[in-house]
């Protein structure tokens, strides 16, 4: 089960605090009461259960940045997504680059979501022609420049 389901619908605004705080290197306890201090409710061991997971997933992390680009990384040290996913594994692109109609720097996100594990190289090559094709959220001209970063590595709890 997804540990975003063990929150109640009323307190999952926390959601947001959660990450923040987990990622800024907070106590559990300093997280916590954080969210209790908004007027959030819920169980102390399920937000535990929650906050350790997103550790987890933050840990994960420098893993997937590590791994050499051409090599298939171990999806056992993946980090557990916290959220359904629709297929097995998901991988998060940074895409940086400039807008060629602007100008302006740009810093967007690309999702590639597979049921095999790839490694970096071939997620970038999926990212690069979502971002480059300019459908959906994506700038209608492509990106200018564009610099790919792997940032995370999630498979399906």
């Amino acid at each position: 089960m997804p540990l975003i389901d063990l929150i109640p619908k009323a307190s999952r605004g926390a959601w947001n605090l959660l990450q923040a705080g987990v990622e800024a290197g907070q106590s559990a306890n300093q997280i916590i009461q954080s969210a209790m201090d908004l007027g959030l409710s819920f169980r102390r061991s399920t937000m535990l259960e929650v906050i350790r997971g997103l550790k987890d997933e933050v840990s994960a992390r420098s893993y997937i940045l590590s791994v050499r680009n051409n090599f298939l990384p171990n999806p056992q040290k993946f980090g557990v997504a916290l959220t359904n996913l629709i297929r097995e594994y998901s991988y998060r692109v940074r895409v940086e680059g400039i807008d060629p109609f602007t100008g302006e720097k740009l810093k967007i996100f690309s999702t590639v979501s597979t049921n095999q594990v790839l490694t970096k190289n071939q997620v970038i090559a999926v990212a690069e022609a979502d971002v480059l094709s300019g459908v959906g959220r994506y700038p209608v001209g492509g990106v200018e420049n564009p610099a790919y970063t792997v940032e995370q590595a999630l498979r399906r709890a």
